[in-house]
């Protein structure tokens, strides 16, 4: 965190959980032409634009440091532009979306500008949490926030929330909840298959009837103790009903000046291509009617 000698909070960063801000003009730049192509290649550029437009409407309501249209928030565009594909409430309708591992919380942020009248439940450790509590409350300071545990009647079925913040430990303590859209992007990746089958059995347990699950994440991942973690292996059921399965296109490549950077492959060769960066491994998201 940084902060002046008035306690004015001038800028606040995370680590290991993507990037929204920076001063530097080379990766500004890089980031605009990374989003450029992925969005040339992408199949729903009209939605794309309209999401974008948004999520730089919420980006300039941050008064501190210089948000922009950076790769990682572009890929929370892209997450919810495929997920509107297929998901399609009515004007106002009032339904809870849980949101597990959202970074900054710009997905939520974006989803509750497109559903207004939508109650976000945001799931994750502690220390993340706090980004999204901040971000939340700042984009929405007029909305009603409340902490699980923290806040008496947070857990219970009244929509009167906006944003309901839950600490990953206390999941369980929403007994009463139940959602029509869930989203988890690239955190369930992070975690161990415990922990996965906990989420699962949670979401399936308080989902509604017919309700919509969008997932993405790595393929396959070995955890630092050797666990190997495969997204084929999430506890999906033969009942679900995939809208969408295959490999998603926006994490195929971005820029870094990273030293030890990953070579993309195409058509099953590395691409030599200067400050060209990918992922550790096939990343694949599913939109799944549960």
């Amino acid at each position: 965190m940084e902060i002046d000698s008035d306690d004015t909070l001038l800028g606040i960063e995370g680590e290991g959980f993507g990037s929204y801000r920076t001063d530097a003009f080379l990766k500004r730049l890089a980031d605009y032409l990374c989003c450029t192509v992925h969005f040339l290649r992408a199949d729903n550029k009209r939605e794309l634009v309209r999401l974008t437009r948004v999520a730089l409407s919420l980006a300039k309501k941050i008064p501190f440091g210089y948000h922009y249209l950076s790769y990682d928030l572009f890929r929370q565009v892209h997450a919810l532009a495929t997920i509107s594909q297929h998901f399609h409430p009515h004007t106002d309708e009032k339904f809870s979306v849980l949101v597990i591992g959202d970074g900054y919380g710009f997905l939520s942020a974006l989803t509750k500008a497109i559903y207004p009248s939508s109650c976000l439940v945001l799931v994750d450790i502690g220390r993340t949490l706090f980004f999204q509590c901040l971000y939340s409350q700042i984009l929405y300071p007029e909305r009603v926030h409340k902490v699980v545990g923290f806040d008496e009647g947070g857990q219970g079925r009244e929509q009167t929330t906006d944003f309901l913040y839950c600490p990953a430990e206390m999941l369980e303590e929403m007994r009463d909840r139940r959602y029509r859209l869930i989203m988890n992007v690239c955190s369930m990746q992070e975690m161990n298959k415990a922990d996965i089958e906990r989420y699962f059995r949670y979401l399936r347990a308080h989902a509604e009837s017919g309700a919509t699950f969008y997932c993405c994440n790595r393929q396959s991942k070995a955890l630092p103790d050797g666990e190997l973690v495969e997204f084929d292996g999430y506890p999906w059921r033969s009942t679900d009903r995939y809208l969408i399965d295959g490999h998603s296109s926006v994490y195929s490549f971005w820029f870094s000046t990273r030293r030890n950077r990953n070579r993309p492959k195409w058509h099953g060769l590395a691409i030599p291509f200067p400050f060209l960066d990918g992922p550790d491994g096939p990343v694949r998201h599913r939109l799944t009617v549960l």
